[in-house]
């Protein structure tokens, strides 16, 4: 490991004091916090991302030959790879899953399994990815056996757990082939022990919705899978790591029937304590609104805790409700749609009603024949291009980001592979991610430049409709002027973050600058940092907020 390692956690007393959260906390000479660090710029820019699927947790419509030794319908990772016994006296019945350990023994298992994670990505479709679909980010599928045998202990891949001996090397390995070309990694736990979900993706496939819930067995050895992750990006062994997904599309009922939340706050409290920086994402379990409410709860500036967003899968070819829609009525309602309504319509409110950010983690643009049968057009590709520009557009307007799923199969799989959306023009980057780096520089600068008069018009705009509407209240307006000049800074700092990131490298990124993505819990951060309290705290939110506006306006002309 080399000297200087910008992924290890610093374990200063400042570091780990809640009431000194970072030394950070102290502004500089210029009024200014110290700029955003290497994490801060992976984790919190908008991520333009897309899935590694069905690699670490097999699913069988992406990789059917990895369930050739499957005789039945059987297509969960478990059922790839069981050694499943027969019963004496009785003869295997038709349709019965045999599996590969069973079929080829354990070390062949483990040989050709370990050859399906390492070929997960060759180099060449890596810098493909990179320079064609112009990603910042992979969100990896894993499973609790990804972590090694003991975590399959005592679960029903206890009897299989030598077949994952280097799963979690193999994991290591593909993030530090990442980094190296400047992306980063959501690591995502897909398949708790149990199952959370009884879906097959969820590595069993055993029913709803699932074993993992209620029973405190798993629930405990999930909280420990999630230690685990979280250490180990702690200690700096997983390069370029964005966040941990504790959670993988939690059931519809689970905050009040299976009590979800109860589980995630065990889950927040046991990782708080290993590395409060590093952000956790979890499931919205089907209901935004429910899962918003519960993560602003939790995320305010006198809380102290990892920053949280919430997950969301958007498909629009599964329910009845979107099945019942021509591809024109879905372009319409997604160019109206945001999950948090209320927050975007009051402009946020951080200081006084806490944080909320949300992702995109699963999408795609395949679309059910019954909404086409509604479609009474001739030119089926051209509004098929509108509907997943419309998806991108979305995502980006009102969430951190998206993750397309996938990027990879066995065999072309149309609307739900990447790379040929990038290329057909239904999935697109930001127009900026093809910004040449030194036209880059000089965008900041022309900004810097008008960053100050554009202050001072704001400023007087602020304090003369406060002091008008209020008059005789003693308003702290240099507040609003201090949250400006840091939102500036900090725009321009994501801005110019791909340069640092290249620094040094002949492979990834060559062009292209980043905006703040995860806005309310940069915010939130950047608030506690500059030890913001008091009732005119919203000054400065105001002000960041309008100067993160106008800096980012200026860029992108």
């Amino acid at each position: 490991m080399p000297m200087h390692n910008p992924f290890r956690r610093k374990t200063t007393a400042a570091a780990s004091s809640p009431s000194n959260p970072s030394p950070a906390s102290s502004s500089s000479s210029s009024g200014l916090l110290p700029p955003p660090t290497t994490l801060d710029l992976l984790r919190y820019r908008s991520h333009h991302g897309v899935n590694l699927g069905s690699i670490f947790v097999l699913e069988k419509w992406l990789f059917p030959g990895m369930f050739e030794h499957v005789q039945g319908e059987g297509s969960s990772e478990l059922d790839a790879v069981t050694a499943k016994k027969k019963k004496k006296k009785k003869k295997r019945r038709k349709g019965e899953e045999e599996g590969c350990v069973r079929a080829i023994g354990l070390p062949a298992t483990r040989q050709r399994w370990e050859s399906h994670w390492s070929n997960a990505l060759t180099n060449t479709e890596l810098d493909d990815l990179i320079t064609s679909t112009k990603i910042t980010t992979i969100r990896l599928p894993i499973g609790h056996f990804t972590l090694g045998p003991r975590f399959c202990a005592d679960t029903p891949f206890a009897a299989v757990g030598d077949v994952y001996v280097n799963a979690w090397g193999e994991v290591l390995k593909l993030c530090a082939r990442l980094w190296e070309r400047g992306v980063g990694v959501l690591l995502d736990l897909h398949a708790l022990p149990g199952n959370a979900n009884g879906r097959d993706h969820g590595g069993t496939g055993d029913g709803e919705p699932g074993r993992f819930w209620g029973s405190k067995k798993y629930m405990e050895l999930g909280v420990k899978c999630v230690e685990f992750m979280v250490q180990q990006v702690a200690d700096g062994r997983v390069a370029g790591c964005v966040g941990v997904q504790i959670i993988n599309e939690a059931p519809y009922a689970g905050w009040d029937q299976l009590k979800m939340g109860k589980w995630y706050d065990k889950v927040l409290e046991a990782v708080r304590k290993i590395d409060p920086e590093v952000p956790i994402y979890v499931s919205d379990g089907w209901d935004p609104k429910r899962a918003v409410q519960w993560s602003r709860e939790r995320s305010r500036i006198d809380t102290r805790g990892n920053p949280l967003v919430v997950a969301m899968s958007k498909y629009y070819c599964f329910s009845e409700a979107d099945r019942a829609k021509s591809p024109e009525d879905l372009i319409q309602g997604l160019e109206k749609w945001d999950p948090v309504d209320e927050a975007r319509a009051e402009g946020g409110d951080v200081g006084g009603k806490g944080a909320v950010d949300t992702i995109v983690t699963e999408w795609s643009c395949a679309l059910d024949e019954a909404s086409w049968r509604q479609y009474q057009g001739q030119n089926r590709d051209e509004v098929h291009r509108r509907f997943g520009n419309a998806e991108c557009e979305a995502w980006r307007r009102a969430t951190g980001g998206a993750f397309f799923w996938t990027a990879k199969s066995q065999y072309d799989l149309g609307h739900w592979n990447f790379s040929p959306m990038g290329s057909g023009g239904l999935v697109t980057a930001p127009a900026h991610f093809d910004l040449d780096f030194s036209l880059a520089g000089s965008q900041c600068g022309k900004a810097s430049a008008q960053m100050g008069q554009k202050r001072d018009e704001a400023l007087r705009s602020h304090s003369n409709y406060w002091d008008s509407t209020s008059p005789g209240t003693k308003f702290e307006h240099h507040r609003f002027g201090q949250g400006w000049d840091q939102a500036a800074a900090d725009v321009m700092a994501f801005f110019m973050a791909r340069g640092a990131f290249a620094r040094g490298k002949d492979k990834g990124h060559k062009t292209g600058g980043d905006t703040i993505g995860l806005l309310e819990l940069w915010i939130l951060k950047r608030m506690r940092q500059a030890q913001q309290a008091g009732p005119y705290v919203w000054e400065w939110e105001h002000g960041f907020r309008q100067g993160r506006s106008a800096c980012e306006e200026t860029l992108l002309q």
